[in-house]
């Protein structure tokens, strides 16, 4: 079996509609699921400019309405410090994703940054760069919008080192990338993954969503105490071959993934509680895909199957992670929400033989196995690749202990973090008003924060109780290096000793108490007392009157050593292990234990055993002190010392910097000392100690001293090396050899070198240090060698009498200042005894500051999408054949389908001209190119043409063109034409053409009883066929000075291509006025030249004083009148005309007129 796999975080993007003002997130998602709910919706504005492009033909848009996410042009840069530029040339999706990934991974609480994290994603990357070519300007140097980008951005602005891989299988592209990164992690090649997908859509209704998760080994997952939302048991993927066309679906390869799956989970399908189906409502897909899953799952109970894209769509490549959401929140609600649109069973699907249910509503999610719920995940993309994945719910968890009800009552520490200083300030905000709001869940909180800081580079923190929630304080943002500094722990020396020290971290920490204990146990069986007991240290329950203002040198180092000991195991097991230790005089007993190089009995033991031994040296009168300045200073005030009082010792103890130095010997000669001190300026204060270690005076305690040493090591035998790098303060160099018990003897006798084990240690990195100590004794002197890149931590302090300990939060603060320096190894669910998952918490949203950004650049593929257009015969990017026009290629001339006369007039025309003069008609334009030819219809003030591109070298650039029409035009006002008697008219046409029959079909009893005139378009058969759209003419009356006609009106016929003017209740028709002019019945009655060239639409008829209903707009026919303009045909007739002869026709003049009702149509031929 595989290695498990659990997924530790989620970050998604999803459609909403109309249900949500914003996208909807993981959780939002899975309630808008339950709720049935839908997000299809028209397409946004921006996007793409649907009415000019909509329509059924070649080169049009069919769809106006998909699943969209809202504000994909919104995008913060600067906090993922990328510049404008990289930004504008990235695909909408690549900044999708890497604002997801980083979400997700944010969701999980891992360390990922400059860590082996893998990063397999897709995104909609090639399609978007290619519909709109990048701006040759923006895009120079910039690599953003390669296709490898869409994953190695990620891995770049995150900060991943692992695998980067961009994946593209169609629809089943982030299952591939799932399947890829679980490999990866179980071979080794990284020790986490952030998988994800992003679909944004361009030109048709798909559905939009961003969807990214985080995985990583389950065990892992479980011991990092990491919010587990599914275990991934198995996953496989494979291809049909060869085996049907690519865009077909194969049972038999999607069976086969399945298999692999479980037989690699070692589980049996039947044990599935729930299948989400790939399921992309296709006529072909649907059966295919669900009744080999019938056959496969089936059981002797039901089978429930399900899928999401009848809320949202086809999101394709981030079809499966949607999906996935779906699953995860199955998990944790146990329901299945219900599918929408499910209006009747597929009868292709054998849904009774296979007992398969589709959820129409919440159901309980069942379990078949004692193991928990199981669900199965099928995935397939066109072109054959498929995928399954088996998951299983996540493990169960309980509680820490009972501590915890202890622990939320006492002070927790708040880490705000961000990639910027800006976003840190604004999320400390959001955080003192939430923890406000919910003072019982700050615990908790204070794990997911600190979890999450991890993966900030800028930090700050503060420490919330009961009284300070409504007015935390953060401390200022710090910006962590990429590599995380050393830490150093510095133990220091005797004198920061008080009764009170620890004393709460004994109270409240079991780690900390259960040490002291253990060490006074050993205390006490070599001294016969306790030091809790008998002198009232860290419980506070013994006798504290013992203690004096000195203490004895056999408690002082004892209790200096247990104090170290044990808040150094309290340390690292809240994670917070040091890289480098250094121990100051008496601290390197401590620093014995914290290096590794001896167990902690030994380490204590020692300690008893330097107190005992020193214990007679406090009869000598000797003492310490330190005084600020230099080594040449010191041993000048040393001489001066020596030179008043020669029986006298006065020696220098310790190197604490380069200018502080600590001297020892007689009482007299410190007093002395400080004295000059004072004298010269120099600032002196005593050690409060009666030992003067270091000195010449420790001889006296040679000989038993290093007997107990030795005694000591033969009772703990073996090699005592540090087993993490040690600097010692004896040598002033780093400890590489075993520690024995000379050591230790010159480690008492000798001067503290701690000034030259500091330079060696900071000589060539930066260091974070943490004095291990009751209360700071060497923190200034760590300071002023260390540098301003080199923080220096405090861990305890001593309060005035009467005054509450602060050890909590002392505690806290140190885990704070190193979480703020970029230190990662505080582990806050220990800190807490609280995990991340063990309750809700809605976090505030991340405050990015975003701005927009062009989702294409200003480029000429941009503008053609987002381009209006003056109608459907005028825009720039026209281009015409019998696929993109169809309508108009049922104007055949002599078996050839041209461009109607009228459809040039119309297109300037649609320049909103008022009237057109001069039209000059000079070629015809055919309609029958397998590839349609671009035309361009221009306007160059008064003057109008309409061209088509005939060639093109693409190596000159040159193009060859053909003038088809061209003319002038105006847009003055036209004046009102007078009212026209329609009736009056009609008795002066006595004379009637065609016999027309069953008009429309619903005015029985009407004066018109026909639709088309068959025998009008019969009589035209010799030498042209207009298709059934195009005969529009449905009666003709005539005399010898006019013209009635009447025509067809707008119907569904006529829709699609003039769909520009439908929607507005205007329309141009011209093959309207081609009928009329081109009847050969017309021809032959010998008409008058002055034709009625002018068409007003005046009325519908038949109206309301025929006391006829009226009929919809789209049944009415309309009445055209001609009125008189010059037609002059200039070559042969109508009757003789060849497809292959020029048609040159002029016209002085026609008039446009516009009503609120209908545009005036135009004239053609």
């Amino acid at each position: 079996m595989p290695t498990p796999i659990a997924i530790v975080g989620i970050s998604a993007e999803l459609p909403s509609g109309a249900y949500s003002k914003a996208n909807l997130e993981h959780s939002s998602f899975f309630d808008f699921l339950l709720n049935g709910q839908e997000s299809y919706e028209c397409m946004p504005d921006g996007r793409f400019n649907v009415e000019a492009w909509k329509g059924k033909n070649r080169g049009e848009i069919r769809v106006n309405a998909g699943s969209f996410l809202k504000g994909i042009d919104l995008f913060d840069n600067v906090e993922f410090g990328i510049s404008a530029r990289d930004a504008r040339t990235m695909a909408p999706a690549t900044r999708k994703l890497i604002e997801q990934c980083f979400l997700a991974l944010v969701d999980s609480g891992i360390d990922y940054r400059n860590r082996n994290v893998g990063c397999f994603t897709s995104g909609t990357n090639l399609e978007l760069t290619n519909v709109a070519e990048p701006d040759e300007f923006d895009c120079e140097g910039s690599f953003a919008g390669y296709p490898s980008m869409v994953s190695n951005r990620v891995s770049t602005h995150l900060d991943l080192l692992g695998p980067s891989v961009p994946t593209d299988t169609a629809c089943s592209s982030s299952l591939t990338a799932l399947h890829l990164a679980v490999q990866s992690i179980s071979n080794g090649e990284c020790d986490a993954a952030v998988v994800a997908g992003c679909q944004l859509n361009h030109r048709f209704g798909r559905a939009e969503a961003c969807v990214a998760i985080v995985v990583k080994p389950l065990q892992q997952a479980i011991q990092d105490a990491d919010q587990i939302y599914a275990t991934i048991l198995a996953t496989a993927i494979n291809s049909s071959g060869g085996g049907a066309p690519p865009g077909a679906p194969v049972a038999e390869a999607q069976r086969d993934a399945m298999r692999r799956a479980f037989k690699l989970a070692e589980r049996n399908p039947r044990e599935v509680d729930f299948i989400e189906l790939h399921a992309t409502g296709t006529a072909k897909g649907d059966p295919t895909e669900v009744n080999w899953v019938g056959e496969e799952f089936s059981r002797e109970d039901e089978v429930l199957i399900g899928s999401v894209k009848g809320n949202i769509g086809h999101t394709e490549i981030a079809a499966f992670l949607a999906s996935l959401s779906k699953v995860i929140s199955i998990f944790r609600s146990r329901q299945i929400p219900p599918n929408v649109n499910v209006k009747e069973l597929n009868p292709a699907i054998q849904w009774l033989k296979y007992q398969l249910r589709v959820p129409r509503s919440p159901t309980p999610l069942p379990c078949h196995s004692a193991r928990g719920p199981l669900i199965a995940m099928s995935s397939s993309g066109i072109g054959g690749s498929n995928g399954h994945a088996v998951l299983e719910g996540p493990p169960t968890r309980g509680s820490l202990d009972s501590r915890a009800e202890i622990m939320a009552a006492q002070p927790s520490l708040l880490v705000s973090a961000g990639l910027s200083s800006r976003s840190t300030v604004a999320f400390s905000e959001s955080i003192t008003n939430m923890a406000t709001r919910s003072a019982c869940e700050v615990p908790v909180l204070s794990t997911i924060l600190g979890r999450r800081s991890r993966s900030m580079t800028w930090r700050s923190f503060a420490i919330a109780d009961s009284a300070s929630l409504g007015k935390l304080q953060f401390s200022s943002p710090q910006l962590c290096p990429r590599e995380a500094r050393p830490v150093v722990f510095v133990f220091s020396g005797q004198g920061p000793q008080h009764e009170r020290m620890g004393r709460e971290l004994f109270e409240r920490f079991t780690v900390f108490r259960h040490s002291v204990l253990e060490m006074d146990r050993i205390y006490e069986t070599l001294t016969g007392s306790s030091m809790l007991r008998d002198y009232g240290l860290f419980d506070g329950c013994g006798s504290p009157g013992k203690l004096k203002d000195v203490w004895p040198i056999s408690l002082i180092l004892p209790s200096i050593a247990m104090f170290q000991i044990a808040l150094f195991d309290l340390l690292t097991s809240f994670g917070m292990k040091p890289d480098i230790i250094i121990g100051h005089s008496a601290g390197e007993t401590a620093m014995l234990y914290a290096s590794g190089a001896a167990p902690k009995e030994m380490a204590f033991e020692l300690a008893v055993i330097r107190g005992r031994a020193f214990a007679p040296l406090e009869a000598l009168g000797g003492g310490m002190a330190a005084i600020s300045c230099g080594k040449e200073d010191a041993e000048e005030i040393i001489a001066s010392v020596r030179s008043e009082l020669p029986d006298n010792i006065l020696e220098i103890a310790c190197f604490n910097s380069p200018s502080a130095i600590a001297i020892a010997g007689h009482d007299i000669a410190i007093t002395r000392a400080l004295e000059l001190c004072q004298t010269r300026g120099v600032f002196g204060r005593k050690i409060r100690t009666s030992v003067p270690m270091h000195s010449s005076m420790m001889e006296r305690c040679r000989e038993d001293y290093c007997r107990e040493l030795r005694a000591l090591f033969e009772r703990y035998p073996g090699q005592h090396v540090p087993q993490i790098p040690t600097y010692s303060t004896l040598t002033g160099e780093r400890l590489s050899d075993s520690i024995d018990a000379d050591y230790f003897w010159r480690n008492t006798r000798s001067p503290v070198r701690f000034t030259q084990a500091m330079e060696r240690l900071t000589a060539s990195q930066s260091c974070t240090f943490v004095e291990i100590s009751p209360h700071p004794v060497l923190v200034s002197y760590i300071s002023s060698m260390a540098g301003d890149g080199s923080p220096v931590i405090s861990t305890m302090h001593r309060v005035k009498p009467n005054m509450p300990s602060v050890d909590h939060v002392d505690l806290l603060r140190v885990c704070g200042e190193l979480t703020a320096s970029g230190f990662n190894g505080v582990n806050f669910t220990a800190l807490n005894n609280r995990a991340c998952y063990e309750c809700d918490v809605s976090l505030p949203a991340y405050p990015f500051s975003k701005k927009s950004y062009a989702l294409y650049p200003d480029t000429p593929g941009y503008a053609k999408q987002m381009e209006p257009h003056l109608g459907p015969l005028n825009h720039r990017y026209l281009r015409i054949n019998k696929d993109t026009h169809p309508v108009l290629a049922e104007h055949v001339i002599r078996g050839e389908p041209i461009m109607p006369a009228a459809g040039f007039i119309e297109m300037a025309i649609e320049f909103g001209a008022t009237a057109l003069l001069h039209v000059d008609l000079k070629a015809i334009l055919s309609l029958s190119s397998e590839t349609p030819p671009a035309v361009e219809v221009e306007l160059n003030s008064s003057y109008w043409k309409v061209q088509s591109v005939t060639s093109h070298d693409w190596h000159s650039g040159k193009q060859q063109k053909r003038l088809h029409a061209d003319g002038y035009l105006t847009f003055e006002p036209s004046q009102p034409l007078k009212d026209i008697d329609i009736a009056t008219i009609r008795q002066r046409c006595k004379n009637h053409v065609g016999s027309c029959t069953q008009f429309w079909g619903c005015m029985t009893g009407s004066i018109l009883n026909g639709g088309f005139c068959t025998a009008f378009y019969s009589s035209l058969s010799y030498f042209s066929a207009y298709g059934p759209r195009l005969r529009r003419v449905t009666n003709v009356y005539y005399s010898e000075k006019e013209a009635l006609v009447s025509i067809k009106g707008m119907d569904n016929a006529l829709k699609q291509p003039f769909n520009g003017n439908y929607d507005q209740n205007a329309y141009y028709l011209p093959a309207h006025v081609d009928a009329v002019l081109l009847h050969r019945n017309l021809a032959e009655e010998q008409l008058p030249h002055h034709l009625y060239a002018h068409v007003v639409l005046k009325e519908w008829w038949p109206v309301a004083k025929h006391h006829i209903d009226p009929l919809p707009a789209v049944q009415r026919p309309l009445h055209l009148i001609y009125q008189p303009a010059f037609f002059a045909p200039q070559q042969p007739t109508p009757a003789s005309l060849s497809c292959n002869d020029p048609l040159r026709i002029k016209l002085d003049t026609i008039n446009c007129y516009v009503s609120w009702l209908a545009c005036a149509s135009v004239l053609g031929c």
